[in-house]
């Protein structure tokens, strides 16, 4: 896998699950995984670049710039690059498995679902 592509998984991956966000919903393992990968590019870029994407998740000029500098990371070291390419397949096999989710309360009337294939949403 190309440096360009794994940049490109890697913020796909950080934009869908956020994993800064401890209480967000979603498969626990799959979760784990992206917080791994997360917390290594945190380390590799270094805090000023986490900290404008935690205040500005909806922002895409610092999604670019943190991809820009991913890019950089991943070029100058084959050893992240690795290590960033076996969090990144192993987080393709753990979304394959699939995902349920319930909620539970009174007036719950909306879902969202995106990225996915066969979606069923009933009521009981």
């Amino acid at each position: 896998m190309d440096i360009v592509t794994l940049a490109q998984q890697a913020m796909a991956l950080f934009q869908q699950h956020q994993p800064w966000l401890a209480d967000k919903v979603g498969a626990a393992v799959l979760t784990q995984t992206v917080k791994e990968l997360w917390e290594r590019a945190k380390t590799k870029l270094g805090g000023a670049a986490e900290q404008k994407i935690k205040d500005n998740p909806d922002d895409a000029k610092e999604w670019e710039l943190l991809k820009s500098k991913l890019l950089i990371a991943l070029d100058e070291d084959k050893t992240f690059a690795e290590q960033v390419g076996e969090l990144i397949r192993e987080t393709a096999g753990l979304e394959s498995a699939g995902i349920s989710q319930t909620a539970q309360g009174i007036g719950i009337n909306q879902a969202g679902v995106t990225g996915s294939q066969n979606v069923k949403i009933f009521q009981r």
